[in-house]
């Protein structure tokens, strides 16, 4: 739509011009309109810029509410930014009914992906399928498929067990406003059944499946991690799909890590993303690189963020925003929040 030209040159009053244009414009349908639900997200930034107080509450909340209409259940990611944008409002005005609108959204997300985490789950369990020879096949066939299937079971022995990012990301929203919330037991117990329902774990990885319970006592004991020589053996239930490994080399008194893992994470999901997509991430505002509780973080600014993402082609940013953070005890830590698209 011509509204996200005229913010991605900053005209943001021609961009909400042309949202109120096209809303005014009284278009039936018969299916919800998702542009138009995309479009809005980028009303609320360009709102953001140019107004305050009782206006821009209205307009944002005004435009939320429309994003949410047009919407459906497999929207995950436009329910997210609707809540990061509610969480904003919370930030602003310090009514929690904006908290418990972010927390039934990132609910409803959860709620949804799960099915996406056990169907990668039961992939991962399924026993290898190997490739059988015909009696017809020639030696140098069979001599393939017996190779074949001697590496995929080598592979197999080490694949990690899956997680689902988009599963993740919902759940530390969803347990950090409902701390902030402070929800009910019910509400713990409703929470608890929908992750945790299951005969089998929701994630394998043993560490997330812990990380995400109300009120469990997670016991911390030291992993069996193991270097013999040129090997190290790690125990697959303290890993998962997207692992990152830091090493540190220590010759002396110098030191070398290895930790440039993010490119490639972005380059995944360009190459996953369809042309003029769109992708959302926040990372914790600063200039930190490093583990928190047993898990690599990289925080970023607005400078470092560009300068990193400038080196991917076909990612540009279209809009960065700095909000709180929501939780008990955290006031004073900062996210930024980033839409990027592929040209």
């Amino acid at each position: 739509m011509l509204a996200e030209s005229y913010y991605e040159t900053e005209e943001y009053q021609k961009c909400l011009n042309a949202i109120d244009k096209y809303e005014g414009m009284n278009i039936v349908t018969f299916r919800k309109d998702h542009d138009f639900a995309k479009t809005l997200t980028i009303g609320v930034a360009a709102a953001n810029e140019i107004w305050k107080g009782d206006t821009y509450k209205k307009t944002a909340e005004h435009y939320l509410d429309l994003i949410l209409k047009n919407i459906e259940t497999d929207d995950w990611t436009l329910r997210y930014v609707a809540a990061e944008s509610y969480m904003d409002l919370y930030a602003k005005t310090k009514d929690k009914s904006y908290l418990q609108k972010a927390y039934d959204l990132a609910e409803e997300n959860v709620n949804y992906l799960i099915d996406e985490q056990y169907a990668k789950n039961v992939t991962y369990l399924a026993e290898v399928k190997k490739q059988t020879a015909k009696k017809t096949d020639t030696d140098a066939t069979k001599k393939e498929i017996k190779t074949y299937n001697k590496w995929i079971e080598e592979e197999r022995k080490k694949e990690l067990p899956p997680v689902y990012e988009p599963l993740v990301v919902n759940c530390e929203l969803l347990f950090g406003l409902a701390d902030q919330l402070m929800i009910s037991s019910s509400e713990k117990k409703k929470v608890n059944d929908m992750l945790h329902s299951g005969d089998t774990p929701l994630f394998l990885t043993e560490q997330l499946e812990n990380e995400f319970w109300f009120d469990s006592i997670s016991k911390e004991e030291t992993p069996e991690i193991t270097f013999k020589g040129s090997k190290v053996d790690i125990p697959t239930n303290l890993l998962a799909q997207g692992t990152t490994i830091k090493v540190t080399v220590i010759s002396g008194k110098e030191s070398t890590v290895n930790e440039d893992w993010m490119p490639n994470i972005f380059l995944k999901m360009k190459e996953a993303l369809k042309k003029k997509g769109y992708i959302y991430c926040s990372f914790k505002y600063g200039e930190y690189a490093g583990e928190r509780n047993g898990r690599y973080f990289r925080d970023f600014t607005e400078k470092s963020f560009k300068e990193f993402i400038d080196n991917i082609n076909e990612l540009v940013i279209v809009e960065t925003r700095i909000t709180g953070d929501v939780r008990p005890g955290r006031d004073d830590e900062k996210w930024l929040n980033v839409i990027l698209k592929r040209i």
